[in-house]
């Protein structure tokens, strides 16, 4: 088992609309799954694995890349992780 899989919650955010940066597109309503700290599938299809948190951001935007510019050099990964069960980074 990968070691950083422990402080990455396994997300699945249901009816966002996706922001794509690459080609300025606003998508319609996507399912996003994260899992280990990375988008592993854009509409997955099937059963979602038991330990996923679910989300529902329908009518909001999810967009990639934005950085939490307000943190403070004690914070570390795991300290943030545990403090904020949405929290994902992107390796």
């Amino acid at each position: 088992m990968n070691p950083a899989a422990s402080t990455h919650p396994s997300v699945f955010f249901k009816g966002g609309r996706l922001l794509d940066p690459r080609k300025d597109v606003l998508g319609g309503p996507t399912d996003i799954l994260v899992q280990e700290g990375r988008i592993r599938a854009l509409d997955p299809q099937g059963e979602l694995p038991g330990n996923v948190t679910l989300v529902d951001v329908t009518g909001l935007t999810v967009m990639p890349g934005l950085i939490d510019a307000h943190v403070h050099i004690y914070m570390n990964e795991a300290n943030i992780a545990a403090s904020d069960p949405f929290y994902v980074v992107l390796e």
